[in-house]
């Protein structure tokens, strides 16, 4: 049985282009290595608010589906 994922961990990367003045935001998955690129702050943040609840769905899909299997 796979362990379970007990921590969420991101690099979080906030840059500005040459002569711009809008920042980029980027977060990047370091389980998955999965970009989610974002264009305010807000946005953001909203997204990392979402993924302790949206990682234990997918825990307890995965829990399901390991037992179903069995």
């Amino acid at each position: 049985m796979a362990k379970q994922l007990t921590y969420l961990s991101y690099l979080i990367r906030l840059w500005r282009d040459e002569g711009k003045q809008e920042w980029r935001m980027t977060v990047i998955n370091s389980h998955s290595g999965e970009h989610t690129n974002f264009s305010s702050l807000a946005e953001l943040l909203r997204f990392l608010e979402q993924q302790p609840k949206a990682a234990e769905k997918e825990a307890l899909t995965k829990k399901k589906e390991d037992t179903t299997s069995s």
